[in-house]
């Protein structure tokens, strides 16, 4: 379980499991007066955990918007299209 985000150094990263469920990946911009665009983001999960979709979520802007996914490196790889303070993206197996 591990995720790589080529973002500023002030964006944090953080990838959560919850148990039976979505994986989630977290980001927040401490610098939210700057727009980030294009962050491209790979994350590697579990053996056992077969990605099928990945849902962006902005609550500032109220979206929810379904990314798409490249078979990449072990894992699955996505882009952020932008994110101002917080980002959410939900990853879901096939059986979540």
């Amino acid at each position: 379980l591990s995720a790589e985000v080529a973002a500023p150094p002030w964006v944090t990263v953080e990838l959560a499991k919850q148990e039976g469920g979505p994986l989630l990946l977290h980001l927040v911009n401490f610098k939210p007066k700057e727009t980030i665009r294009n962050i491209k983001a790979l994350v590697r999960p579990p053996a056992e955990f077969r990605v099928k979709e990945a849902v962006l979520v902005v609550p500032e802007d109220h979206t929810e918007i379904k990314l798409d996914l490249v078979a990449d490196q072990g894992g699955v790889s996505m882009v952020i299209p932008s994110m101002r303070v917080y980002a959410l993206v939900i990853l879901r197996s096939e059986k979540a």
